[in-house]
């Protein structure tokens, strides 16, 4: 009676590990890990000492590119020639 107690409670261990396995892989596994794996990416290959700067100008391109596109959508005033 021994081994079949002890063999029950293997089984059901490892039922209930995998039963963890995917619980945890269908709720908080789907934004934890990706986030792990992208933290040890950086971790691995360092990361670049321009990247700040470089996406600050690009939102300033960015910006400057907005503010130009806005004016030219500008119609004729109704007693005027131009849109300004």
């Amino acid at each position: 009676m021994d081994e079949t107690v002890k063999d029950a409670l293997i089984r059901e261990a490892i039922a209930l590990a995998a039963l963890a396995l995917i619980l945890f892989a269908m709720g908080p596994g789907r934004t934890l890990v990706p986030a792990w794996m992208a933290r040890i990416r950086v971790a691995m290959n360092g990361t670049d000492p321009h990247e700040g700067q470089v996406r600050q100008f690009s939102s300033e391109i960015s910006r400057w590119d907005h503010e130009q596109t806005a004016r030219q959508d500008r119609k004729a005033a109704p007693g005027s020639g131009c849109g300004c």
